[in-house]
């Protein structure tokens, strides 16, 4: 079955993307490989693996710079039910 698992710097599936990243065939893939080997994902951007059971199949990311190029910026922040901060993004449309 897929599901989709968070690397977390602390954890041994960051080393593992960072090794699926730098091999497959997306142009960006050794960019994020860099990222997550010198541990330049910082504040609120995230890593997340598709796997099949322990098998990683995919990931996405969610970076400063894709909500820059888009058109995102954020305007607040705020502490969720979890007692963890989030970021409020607004696009002027």
């Amino acid at each position: 079955m897929i599901g989709v698992r968070k690397a977390v710097r602390t954890d041994a599936l960051w080393s593992r993307l960072a090794g699926y990243a730098q091999s497959c065939s997306w142009v960006a893939g050794p960019h994020l490989a860099g990222m997550l080997r010198e541990n330049r994902c910082s504040d609120w951007e995230a890593v997340f693996a598709a796997m099949d059971g322990e098998r990683i199949v995919g990931f996405c990311t969610f970076l400063k710079t894709d909500y820059k190029k888009y058109g995102f910026e954020l305007i607040d922040r705020l502490v969720n039910y979890g007692g963890d901060e989030d970021n409020v993004f607004m696009k002027r449309i």
